[in-house]
């Protein structure tokens, strides 16, 4: 599990079941820097803010393109899909002493407080 976070020494994540974002953003943690991540995840873990693609949208889009190859469509000729749909989430929590414009908290998604 280690491994799997870089950054995550042994003593703090490794062998206790606990996932990268629990064992990055729990409290006594030695954080140098506010980071943004991909999954949203991880602000219910405790970081500061995530962005990134929204999953529910982009399994729909695997459903429908599995679909597709089920009905007898060849793989090769499906064209490749990007996500179009984003997901901003912040932790308002972790962003004292940080001035966001209100602009940003309007477009986050979820603003956890």
């Amino acid at each position: 599990m280690a491994g799997a976070c870089r950054g995550v020494d042994e003593a703090n994540a490794g062998g206790r079941g606990r996932s990268c974002a629990t064992s990055l953003t729990r409290p006594g943690r030695n954080v140098t820097g506010i980071a943004i991540f991909p999954s949203p995840d991880w602000v219910a873990n405790g970081a500061f803010m995530s962005f990134g693609p929204d999953f529910s949208d982009a399994t729909r889009h695997l459903i429908s393109q599995l679909d597709r190859v089920l009905k007898g469509a060849k793989p090769g000729d499906l064209p490749f899909e990007r996500p179009t749909k984003f997901d901003l989430r912040i932790n308002l929590r972790i962003a004292k002493g940080i001035e966001l414009p209100p602009t940003v908290l309007a477009r986050a998604d979820e603003v956890v407080e």
